[in-house]
């Protein structure tokens, strides 16, 4: 996993300092990769075992997060004054396939593979968005950014190796 966040921070081109664009958005994204690889091991921990199902558990994230996003937004910006049709539209699309499908084959993947392949996911955003910014935005292609993309499959790569025997012996020791 220490491969594939060392990937991130190649896609970001960090050594760059704050020259990554607006670093504050940089340092979220960041934020957010490490958090979720750690929300995914306490969705393991706590939750995969708890006897909901895995829509259970999708639906009461994904409300849970829409709670507290209506929470903390009137802080954030103002109420909008329109609601055009496409935007509102994709932007449920979005909700329902982007986010709550995902959660719903990601608590499947956490339950039936564990938390350390599933949390791997979240290292391919990085890779999505910069294909994303370079095709739909014209953005540049930087050297790093596919240099950083590779490491990142490397580690996702890694992650999925079995265990050695050695390790395997040491755990059998150590329950």
């Amino acid at each position: 996993m220490a491969i594939g966040f060392l990937g991130v921070l190649v896609v970001f081109g960090i050594w760059n300092g704050a020259n990554v664009g607006d670093p504050v958005g940089a340092g979220m994204a960041l934020g957010a990769a490490l958090s979720m690889g750690a929300g995914w091991v306490y969705v393991r921990r706590f939750l995969t075992d708890s006897g909901h199902s895995s829509v259970a558990l999708s639906t009461a994230q994904v409300t849970a997060g829409a709670v507290e996003l209506a929470l903390v937004t009137p802080f954030l910006t103002s109420a909008p004054t329109s609601f055009p049709v496409v935007q509102t539209l994709s932007l449920i699309v979005l909700g329902t396939l982007g986010t709550g499908l995902a959660f719903l084959i990601q608590y499947g993947l956490v339950r039936d593979a564990g938390a350390t392949v599933a949390s791997m996911v979240t290292y391919l955003v990085p890779i999505v968005s910069t294909a994303a910014g370079v095709v739909i935005l014209g953005e540049m292609l930087k050297w790093h950014q596919p240099v950083g993309e590779l490491v990142i499959l490397a580690g996702a790569a890694l992650a999925q190796r079995p265990a050695s025997s050695a390790s395997g012996k040491h755990r059998e020791r150590g329950k």
